[in-house]
């Protein structure tokens, strides 16, 4: 890539970095804390002790040893700048607990190669992807334990960077106060196993703590989760989910990551909230989310998960 100097590198570091996670932390790998699942979405991403859904392998390995039929689900998100990406998972009950996996591949579109006076000569791709397998069970009644291993890879044209993570995730059910639900996890536990030039990034490492509660009179449940990569500040994000029948949802969420996205325009006051529907038909759970970035943009998101 000799001769295309400053232009064509900030397009790559920008595209590589436009993840939400990106705007607060200066890791590498930003896409590995990419929101997965339409639901999740909707509430914030304020999801690692919520459960009934597949997304879990990315928000909590643990919750996934609550489901109990084998099950499939696709994702679809039209990202900023014309990048997508798409996501699909399995989760496959066994006798001692659940096993699942999952992949989840982005493309960032052609790019513009530049010279070092910044003129055009053709294009060039990126893309990532995220190979997950995870496994996960219940210890009794109330606990439930589960991990997961990742194998993830990103190309620039010609350069490869890729490496192993684990996550790690306990999901426990209150004995004292009914439908409270406590988790905690630690993510993006690894390393590059290769650089693309010479220096191999950091892993946007975090610890999280969450907790959900069905109301006891009110067809509503809360959700909250308090959140930190290392070596930057402590996030929260908190969601909730309406059920308006039993196959309509609505949903809503806000993450205190908008405050790092703000820069005093006035069309970025919804920075940071989200919203969205479900529905459920026969043995389909479809779901909808819209997250604002203020002026960065926003998002849609797009999940299907059913069982067979």
């Amino acid at each position: 890539m000799k001769g295309y100097i400053l232009p064509t590198w900030f397009a790559a570091v920008f595209c590589f970095s436009v993840t939400i996670p990106a705007f607060s932390q200066l890791k590498g790998f930003a896409f590995l804390s990419t929101v997965v699942g339409a639901r999740a979405g909707a509430m914030g991403n304020a999801y690692i002790a919520m459960t009934n859904d597949l997304h879990a392998i990315s928000s909590n390995p643990a919750a996934l040893a609550v489901l109990s039929k084998r099950q499939g689900a696709f994702d679809y998100v039209n990202h900023f700048l014309d990048i997508q990406s798409g996501f699909g998972a399995y989760l496959h009950p066994l006798k001692t607990g659940n096993l699942a996996f999952s992949l989840y591949l982005r493309d960032y579109g052609k790019l513009d190669r530049l010279d070092e006076f910044g003129n055009e000569d053709g294009t060039f791709s990126a893309n990532s992807f995220i190979l997950t397998a995870a496994y996960a069970r219940k210890l009794d009644s109330q606990i439930r334990v589960g991990g997961a291993v990742k194998y993830f890879r990103s190309a620039l044209e010609s350069y490869v960077a890729d490496g192993f993570a684990l996550d790690v995730g306990v999901l426990v059910e209150s004995t004292i106060f009914d439908n409270l639900k406590m988790a905690a996890g630690i993510f993006n536990l690894g390393v590059a196993r290769t650089a693309f030039i010479e220096t191999r990034e950091s892993l946007p490492t975090r610890v999280e703590f969450g907790f959900s509660k069905r109301l006891a009179h009110l067809p509503f449940e809360w959700s909250l989760a308090i959140l930190k990569y290392l070596g930057d500040d402590w996030l929260v994000a908190a969601g909730g989910e309406f059920t308006l029948s039993d196959n309509l949802f609505f949903r809503l969420g806000y993450n205190s990551l908008a405050r790092e996205q703000k820069v005093g325009l006035a069309d970025e006051r919804f920075a940071g909230f989200s919203t969205g529907l479900g529905i459920i038909y026969q043995k389909y759970k479809i779901d909808y989310s819209f997250t604002s970035y203020g002026v960065v943009g926003s998002q849609n998101r797009f999940s299907i998960t059913f069982e067979f």
